[in-house]
């Protein structure tokens, strides 16, 4: 399913241009997301249709959250705007540069900094976390192949999805002009039905695993992977209930878990 711009329909006899325009990019991308997320009536969810996944949601994040930035300004999402010697004229990047795409963008970290600091929108550490991980797999895929649990990914999906729809309403779409944020109310109608079915999915795996869960309550953290409170510490190997992961939190499970609930302010 694909949310087109309505700027790129042409005029009856009129030469056919492509018109991608970046919202409507990022919506199509979280269409393909949840077009290959949900295991189909009649199989399970197969490697390629993750792969998809992955791609497409860490696209939809990247083209989403900038497009915010954008909306305070151009040169926000431009990772060197300024000439580095400001005599030479020749330098930097022009705003016809940025809009024919000849400049170098800014990183996720980046971004979600200059959210914080420059537009006032504070995205969450367990939410900058989930971002995080779904970049180091979208560049292990692509470089190197990737090795993940079907749950992991779907888990991580999952809380990325909550984080983008709920932005696209709340904090991107005041920001647009009239015909995008129609396209956003049009999306948003659509997937925030499919994503709940996406969530059910997700608890209704945690509830099947609560029996096993309880004896380990005491020593329970959230998964440094999938994000569930499912990661068992308590023993020689730390490993999650929920995506199967063995390597444990990306930081000591400790840490993690004083960065859950201590909060932000949180240091190693």
């Amino acid at each position: 399913m694909n949310f087109h711009d309505p700027a790129s329909r042409p005029e009856a006899n009129a030469p056919r241009r492509l018109v991608m325009r970046p919202v409507a990019n990022g919506l199509d991308s979280l269409c393909v997301v949840f077009d290959h997320l949900s295991p189909p009536p009649d199989g399970e969810v197969t490697g390629a249709a993750l792969k998809q996944v992955v791609i497409n949601l860490y696209g939809a994040a990247e083209v989403l959250l900038k497009s915010r930035l954008e909306a305070e300004h151009w040169t926000l999402v431009v990772k060197d705007v300024w000439p580095k010697n400001r005599q030479d004229k020749k330098g930097g990047v022009t705003h016809e540069q940025f809009r024919r795409g000849r400049f170098e963008s800014i990183g996720m970290d980046d971004t979600l900094d200059r959210l914080d600091q420059i537009a006032a929108l504070r995205i969450a550490e367990r939410d900058r976390e989930a971002l995080r991980r779904l970049g180091e797999l979208r560049n292990a895929l692509t470089h190197y192949g990737l090795e993940e649990s079907v749950e992991a990914i779907q888990s991580l999906a999952t809380q990325v999805l909550h984080l983008l729809l709920d932005f696209l309403h709340d904090d991107l779409r005041p920001y647009l002009d009239l015909p995008e944020r129609l396209l956003i109310d049009d999306t948003l109608s659509v997937l925030r039905d499919r994503y709940q079915g996406l969530s059910d999915l997700v608890e209704a795996r945690m509830t099947a695993l609560a029996s096993a869960l309880a004896p380990h309550a005491l020593v329970t953290v959230p998964c440094g992977m999938c994000g569930q409170f499912a990661l068992v510490v308590g023993q020689q190997e730390p490993h999650c209930l929920f995506c199967r992961a063995t390597r444990g939190s990306p930081r000591s499970p400790a840490a993690h878990f004083a960065r859950v609930f201590v909060g932000d302010d949180f240091h190693e």
